[in-house]
């Protein structure tokens, strides 16, 4: 019997060892973490962090080309610059007219003689009549010459569309009696007032840099010998792909207008450049070309 007494003792000895083993060695495992620090290291969760991303809206505003009268020397010319699309047609091409110079004007000659920082405050038009209201700028600085070119800019361009004959010009909200020391009138204007201040030829259309395919309508106004108005077409490589002579509705010391098309052939590729001149040729000579004005095309 009491050898009997001694085993069940030790075996249960035995039991108990292991258990306390097991125990302590599931406590050890407990209170270690990935990084090893041993027992007492806590565990952390991280927080979870939401980004809310603001959606951006890009509006698009739909552009054109518009016709800009500049000045080239003491005379007017043509340019083009780029108006957004609205409703008010002509606020658009006055405020193009005021803004930055085109890259290529230039190259071309062709400069303002509007001040800088001139604004336009209001147009308005009715009954074939338009009201250019613009700030105090636009009277500032130059001489009569120079009031006459600036004077001439916004009536050409104002009256640009067809439906403007005459434009009065008001400063900073008032009507004025003219600008400058000699009083360049600004009241009831139009584009006959201003032929001392054309070229023998004003190219309207196309503008430089159009593109181009055939026929091209060719408009503007001209005061040439016998009412002749000549052209030349040229692709870059000088090739000539189409001249002529056509008529314009009167001349020799008589304003007209001229709107007549050319034919060509074009060049293979399209996109390619060249060259469009308008000019008259000299009645002392049969040659030289008077009044010549050439612009580039881009061959579509």
């Amino acid at each position: 019997m009491k050898r009997s007494t001694t085993r069940s003792t030790a075996g249960r000895s035995a039991a108990t060892v292991l258990a306390l083993a097991v125990a302590l060695a599931g406590f050890a495992a407990c209170g270690d973490d990935d990084d090893g620090d041993g027992p007492g290291a806590t565990t952390t969760s991280a927080a979870a962090v939401t980004t809310t991303v603001a959606e951006t809206t890009t509006t698009v505003v739909a552009t054109t080309s518009a016709r800009v009268y500049l000045v080239r020397g003491e005379q007017l010319g043509v340019g083009v610059r780029t108006v957004a699309v609205g409703d008010d047609e002509h606020a658009q091409v006055l405020l193009a007219l005021f803004g930055a110079a085109g890259s290529d004007e230039g190259e071309l000659g062709l400069t303002t003689a509007i001040p800088a920082g001139t604004e336009l405050r209001s147009v308005d038009v009715i009954d074939r009549a338009a009201t250019v209201d613009l700030t105090a700028e636009f009277a500032s600085g130059g001489g009569s010459l120079s009031m006459l070119l600036r004077v001439a800019q916004v009536v050409y361009t104002v009256t640009q569309f067809g439906d403007v004959d005459s434009v009065t010009i008001w400063i900073d909200g008032e009507p004025v009696d003219g600008l400058g020391g000699e009083g360049v009138s600004v009241d009831d204007i139009g584009r006959s007032d201003f032929t001392d201040q054309l070229p023998m030829i004003l190219l309207e259309e196309p503008g430089p840099g159009a593109t181009v395919t055939s026929p091209i309508r060719l408009t503007g106004a001209s005061n040439t010998f016998e009412a002749t108005i000549n052209y030349t077409l040229e692709a870059a490589d000088g090739t000539v792909l189409a001249e002529g002579m056509e008529m314009a509705s009167s001349g020799t010391g008589t304003w007209g207008t001229f709107d007549f098309e050319i034919d060509y052939d074009a060049p293979a590729v399209a996109g390619t450049t060249g060259t469009l001149s308008v000019y008259d040729i000299s009645e002392m000579d049969g040659v030289t070309h008077d009044g010549e004005v050439t612009i580039p095309v881009i061959f579509g």
